[in-house]
């Protein structure tokens, strides 16, 4: 994925659980790996955020993600 315009906060997690995150701004480029939870948030309110990106093959398939992965506990 590479940022057109504005900024985007990226992430995945690993296999293990461990989360990687970056800040993007205009004209960087993040790759995630194939078959790992992934996300893009415009942290800004204000300012659009524009991205183009692309799958690696014409096939991208799917992947199940465990409903475990989504759960959060709100305190």
């Amino acid at each position: 994925m590479i940022v057109a315009d504005g900024s985007l906060e990226v992430g995945f997690v690993y296999t293990t659980g461990k989360l990687n995150t970056q800040t993007l701004d205009v004209a960087d480029m993040f790759v995630f790996p194939n078959g790992l939870v992934h996300y893009q948030y415009n942290p800004s309110s204000d300012q659009p955020a524009m991205a183009v990106s692309a799958f690696g093959s014409a096939n991208a398939g799917t992947v199940s993600i465990p409903s475990t992965v989504l759960i959060c506990c709100w305190y």
